[in-house]
């Protein structure tokens, strides 16, 4: 878990070989995403939530 030099919260998933495999992130926009990456690395799928303003 980490912070960014833009702000970027970050928390990322290992799998048991120790490779990312989820990444969640919140920019200082408040837009939540969650990416969700195969064994090389590259993302196969984002799920993007609302921005900071947005109420459900």
């Amino acid at each position: 878990m980490g912070r960014d030099d833009d702000g970027t919260a970050t928390l990322s998933m290992m799998d048991a070989a120790g490779k990312e495999r989820i990444q969640v992130k919140v920019p200082a926009d408040g837009t939540p995403v969650i990416n969700f990456l195969d064994k090389n690395g590259k993302v196969q799928k984002t799920i993007a939530g609302a921005g900071a303003g947005a109420h459900m």
